[in-house]
């Protein structure tokens, strides 16, 4: 059984692990193919999501895989929320931007916060034991 500083710090490497591709498949989309930041962040978030349920899942809370139906509900639940928090605090703080570059470190501290602060959520209720 994982110990909550032990499992803190699974969580926060599983996180920075999707941490990584949502900043990096956001600055791809949001920079390189220019597209507007909802069209950018809303897959980043998904892709950055699905690798950090997997790990999370499997790795940082350790359920078995036949409660993947309950929590995968839960998760996407809570994905939702923070997807449109995210969403809608990058569509307002650009309003102050002068560049992209701004956007994408915008984009960085929302969404290191979102992991800090998605922790507790997750392990009682998303990865809960039945």
């Amino acid at each position: 059984m994982n110990t909550t500083p032990r499992s803190f710090l699974r969580y926060l490497f599983s996180g920075g692990i999707a941490y990584l591709v949502d900043i990096f498949l956001f600055t791809a989309l949001h920079l390189w193919l220019q597209l507007p930041i909802a069209y950018a962040n809303v897959p980043a978030r998904a892709a950055g999501a699905i690798t950090a349920y997997g790990l999370n899942h499997i790795w940082t809370f350790s359920r078995p895989l036949g409660h993947i139906k309950y929590s995968a509900l839960r998760y996407f639940g809570l994905w939702l929320i923070n997807t449109g928090l995210s969403t809608a605090l990058l569509q307002m703080l650009n309003e102050y931007s002068t560049t992209s570059f701004y956007v994408i470190n915008l984009k960085a501290v929302i969404e290191f916060l979102l992991v800090l602060s998605n922790f507790t959520l997750c392990k009682f209720w998303v990865f809960k034991k039945p």
